[in-house]
């Protein structure tokens, strides 16, 4: 049973890890996430979003444009996109194409994720985000002890990461779609 709370934690971690990585704070020991690092300049409108809405998207980072270029979506904004036609006037491709958890957006790689807000979108040079590990990286702790009385044992578990964006030129995002 030990191997399957552990094997639960490290899942709930990683979501967390994709949550600051994303979103982050800066406070209360998170790191500050992409999303508050990314330059005003940078930020898209997403109201009535389209295929030129996107390809401004891409523009909008310039010279960071490379092969570790993709989207990142929140999983809401995938399915909408996904039911979207590129072209008025046309039915067979969609701005999303492909399954909502990993397709293409304008035959670019996307990936959609619950880490990020409803109708947030991010495009970017994904090489430019790092996440620096140090310390014993991912640290679980286990108190028999938590409560003995009752039987409950304590379990926590630690991530030592932070977020730093190399080039925040490199990403572009909107905090909406419709």
């Amino acid at each position: 049973i030990a191997d399957v709370v552990a094997d639960q934690l490290l899942k709930v971690l990683g979501v967390g890890i994709d949550l600051a990585m994303l979103t982050g704070t800066g406070t209360s020991g998170q790191p500050t996430g992409l999303m508050t690092q990314i330059p005003s300049a940078n930020i898209f409108s997403g109201s009535t979003f389209s295929l030129a809405t996107a390809m401004g998207a891409v523009g909008d980072i310039g010279d960071a444009l490379d092969f570790s270029a993709g989207w990142a979506v929140n999983r809401a904004a995938a399915i909408a996109l996904r039911q979207r036609v590129e072209f008025t006037g046309t039915s067979y491709k969609t701005l999303w194409e492909g399954n909502p958890l990993a397709g293409e957006l304008a035959d670019i790689p996307g990936r959609s994720t619950a880490s990020l807000a409803s109708g947030v979108m991010v495009f970017g040079s994904w090489q430019h985000l790092r996440i620096p590990v140090w310390g014993p990286g991912i640290d679980l702790e286990v108190n028999p002890y938590a409560n003995f009385q009752a039987g409950v044992v304590g379990v926590r578990a630690m991530a030592y990461v932070d977020c730093v964006v190399d080039y925040q030129g490199a990403f572009a995002a909107t905090s909406t779609l419709s």
